[in-house]
């Protein structure tokens, strides 16, 4: 039992391992219940020796009942302890007379009794003590795994919360992303829309829904994210509404338009309430256009994926071309009425001039036509071949000496009035011959030339020109006039051939639809802004305003740019104007390829400009033939010209022609090109000056109306003791020397500040 009961550690020890001490405590304890006496002093289980009167009291009973354990335990029998203490007692009762009294069966199972209950004492309360103690420390273990689950159960909740709000964080924004991607390309096809809108679009734009979640997100995000995350999508969905509603405006304002144009040209309807209406639209449209582009502005292309990046940028300029359009609209507002006649009757002249035959202000002037408008309406038209009108003058005019000269003219006629490159001074002259042949007043003049008409005819297709069996188009137009060229009209019995296109002309915009006004418009402004189509008008301060657009072919005399007028300004000028005195029709076979260099010097500009001209013809007859130019330069007036050069030769001063006209030094010269042959032509002058930097200097190279097929660059070569600050166009650097190709459409107009 003893054994049994040890404790598990004990159990696995061989049984003569336990320890004597052990046994001690054992005998002690039966010696004790044996005599029926009470211990005085309890035993020290710890340490059983430590009580000297226990020791001798059960030393012989000890001392026998290990050695008699022992030896059972070697001899291989083993006896339970309880028995080996009664086995020891009994011997000791045969030399003990003491103990005969006792009867031994009763004193066996009482020995037996008492020592089990001891031992069972003894091990119980270990065992307890011990279940208690695992009980505690599996307790505590248990505490721990509980709350190590709690925690691990907390993370894993909490990691799992988190997770799931990443995932659906980056859902939301992966859905954020992609709808503001979508609201980018939604806005450039809107853009695109207003840009392109035309009478024929009747869809008008609606408000598209992916735009509206897109504000519905911002909406939402922006209570709880702060920042400039949002800007961009705030300002998608603002300009997607403004353009919504800018392509219904601009529809209405087109229709307007050419509503006012065709009530005009027709005659049908007083036109004041029209202009009215449309004021007050371009107005609107103005301003929504102008604060669009300033917002539009605000987006970087790079937010933009890169389908989508050139064509923003374009629309960015095609905007801030619309916005200058509605501007100058808005600046012919005032002086529109009286252009139409609305308040008094107003006769304009218009002058077909034909520039395969070049003159100054555009060509050759083969046609008048006289319009009459009253109370905004188009009452009458009249055309007249200007063979016509000449032979009405009711008597001669002297010409100028260069007409007489180059022209061999001795008399001046209404077809070589316009010999002023300035045409408002051209103008003031053809009033006068027309007044003369007519004897009727005339308010204003306007010219076109076959650019514009050819422009014209891409637009509508064709114009039937049955008298002479014949249908024009934008192709066959240039050969048609040259071949008409060569015939007499007088002789065959028709009507001049371009007076009858001048008459066709403005019954077909008599008859138009909406959709060919509009296209009528739109070229007009075209060539307006390209120099083809000049206007002017004798009220001094309506022509001013004309001149402030750039519509009245005057000769300019620039201002320093804006960004250029923070330091000192130093503005050159220049004009190239050619003039046909062949008496043919070759300048549509004439080409130029033009090249001005420049150089600042600290003391003064050089100025050299190198023309190549090459005659493309292939025929020698009439109307072809050699190109005979009377070629005049207009200069600054304190311009200083060293050197002019024809085919590499220098000219001597008595083949040029020099004197002063509109503030302007002119020096003039005569250039033959023969077909199939390049003749070069160099001009070198010097202004004087002495910039110091900080300073700008500005250049205007003007453009003649009727000069299409030419090629222009402008060098500029500066000191080293100049530094290029800002340079406006865009050009090419190359050290110290700027190469600037303008737009072959427009005036040349180039600037650089130097430090």
């Amino acid at each position: 039992k003893l054994v049994r009961q040890l404790p598990k550690k004990l159990q696995g020890e061989p049984k003569t391992s336990l320890s004597l001490a052990k046994l001690l405590k054992l005998a002690q304890s039966i010696s004790k219940t044996q005599s029926n006496q009470v211990s005085p002093t309890p035993l020290d289980l710890e340490n059983p020796l430590s009580t000297q009167s226990s020791l001798n009291q059960a030393q012989l009973a000890a001392q026998q009942s290990a050695i008699s354990f022992k030896k059972s335990s070697e001899a291989g029998s083993y006896i339970t302890p309880s028995k080996l203490l009664i086995k020891n007692q009994n011997q000791q009762g045969q030399t003990s007379p003491a103990s005969s009294s006792v009867k031994k069966p009763t004193t066996r199972l009482n020995t037996k009794s008492t020592v089990d209950k001891t031992l069972l004492n003894i091990f119980s309360q270990k065992r307890t003590q011990a279940k208690v103690a695992r009980t505690l420390s599996l307790a505590q273990e248990t505490k721990k795994i509980i709350q190590k689950s709690k925690r691990r159960k907390l993370a894993f909740f909490l990691g799992l919360g988190l997770m799931t709000t990443g995932l659906l964080s980056l859902l939301l924004f992966g859905v954020f992303t992609l709808t503001k991607i979508r609201a980018q390309q939604i806005l450039i096809s809107k853009v695109e829309q207003v840009l392109e809108t035309s009478l024929e679009d009747s869809k008008v734009a609606e408000s598209n829904p992916v735009v509206g979640f897109l504000a519905t997100q911002v909406s939402w995000y922006s209570n709880i994210i702060d920042g400039g995350l949002f800007d961009l999508p705030l300002l998608l969905v603002s300009l997607n509404k403004r353009f919504d509603e800018l392509a219904a405006l601009k529809q209405q304002t087109l229709r307007q338009t050419t509503g006012l144009f065709l009530s005009v040209m027709s005659g049908q309807a007083e036109s004041n309430v029209l202009l009215n209406q449309l004021n007050s639209s371009t107005q609107k449209l103005y301003q929504g256009l102008a604060l669009v582009k300033a917002e539009v502005g605000k987006l970087n292309p790079e937010d933009f994926s890169e389908s989508d990046q050139d064509r923003l940028v374009e629309y960015q300029e095609k905007l801030s071309q619309s916005v200058k359009i509605l501007a100058q609209a808005r600046q012919l507002e005032p002086v529109l009425p009286e252009i139409l006649g609305v308040t008094q009757k107003k006769t304009y002249a218009v002058l077909l001039q034909n520039n395969q035959e070049l003159r100054p202000t555009g060509g050759f002037i083969q046609a008048v036509a006289l319009l009459t408008f009253d109370k905004g309406m188009l009452i009458d038209v009249q055309v007249f071949s200007v063979y016509e009108l000449d032979q009405k003058l009711p008597g001669a005019v002297t010409p100028p000496e260069e007409i007489k000269r180059f022209l061999g003219e001795q008399k001046w006629f209404l077809r070589d009035s316009n010999w002023n490159p300035d045409f408002p001074a051209t103008a003031r002259k053809v009033t006068w011959f027309i007044e003369q042949a007519l004897n009727k007043r005339v308010d204003g003049v306007m010219a076109v030339n076959l650019v514009f008409l050819e422009d014209w005819l891409t637009d509508i297709g064709s114009l039937n020109l049955p008298e002479y069996n014949e249908i024009l188009t934008a192709k066959n137009l240039r050969e048609r006039m040259e071949f008409h060229a060569e015939t007499n009209p007088n002789q065959a019995g028709q009507q001049d051939y371009s007076a009858l296109l001048l008459t066709k002309f403005f019954r077909q915009l008599e008859n138009s639809s909406q959709t060919q006004a509009a296209q009528f418009l739109a070229t007009l402004y075209r060539n307006l802004e390209s120099h083809q189509v000049l206007l002017s008008l004798n009220n001094a301060n309506n022509n001013q305003t004309l001149m402030n657009l750039g519509w009245a072919g005057n000769l300019i005399t620039p201002q320093c740019p804006a960004q250029f007028a923070q330091a000192d300004c130093v503005v050159d000028f220049f004009n190239q104007v050619e003039s046909n005195v062949g008496v043919n029709k070759i300048n549509s076979y004439i080409s130029r390829d033009i090249v001005h260099n420049i150089t600042l010097n600290q003391q003064e500009i050089l100025h050299q400009r190198k023309i190549v001209f090459e005659n493309q013809a292939r025929s020698k007859t009439w109307p072809l033939g050699d190109y005979r130019n009377y070629l005049r330069f207009y200069l600054p007036q304190e311009a200083k010209v060293e050197s002019v050069r024809v085919a590499a030769k220098p000219l001597k001063p008595d083949q040029l022609v020099k004197y002063s006209a509109q503030d302007r030094q002119v020096v003039g010269l005569l250039v033959e090109i023969p077909p199939q042959e390049s003749v070069t032509v160099e001009l070198t002058y010097v202004v004087k000056t002495t910039p110091s930097p900080p300073f700008s200097y500005v250049f205007f190279d003007q453009q003649q109306s009727g000069v299409v097929d030419y090629d222009l660059a402008i060098n500029l070569y500066y000191n080293q003791a100049f530094q290029a600050q800002v340079i406006a166009p865009q050009a090419q650097t190359f050290g110290q020397r700027i190469i600037f190709e303008p737009d072959s459409q427009d005036h040349a107009f180039v600037g650089v500040m130097f430090e």
